[in-house]
């Protein structure tokens, strides 16, 4: 890969994210924390965040849901779609199939 392919992956910065950025580049890997973002999952805990590798070979970051054990979560479990709307906006989950 030569430089200039490099370049052409390198993140847009902005505002927001200028600070991991700059931070990262000092050594430092550094979150953001948002309480209202935070606030908004209390009543899901435990969340669990999960990559699920689809049938056609991409990957997804989503979480499982209607499970009462997370606990029971293991690696390569088959899982089937459920599509969820939240504040109007449809999102990919899965449930154990």
């Amino acid at each position: 890969m030569d430089d200039n392919s490099i370049e052409s992956l390198a993140p847009e910065r902005d505002a927001i994210n200028s600070p991991y950025w700059d931070q990262l580049a000092q050594g430092r890997l550094t979150y953001q924390c948002c309480n209202a973002c935070h606030k908004a999952f209390e009543n899901r805990l435990p969340y669990n965040v999960a990559v699920v590798e689809l049938a056609e070979g991409p990957r997804l970051i989503s979480n499982v849901v209607g499970m009462d054990d997370h606990e029971g979560l293991v690696i390569d479990q088959p899982l089937q779609l459920r599509i969820e709307t939240e504040g109007g906006v449809a999102l990919p989950r899965f449930v154990p199939a």
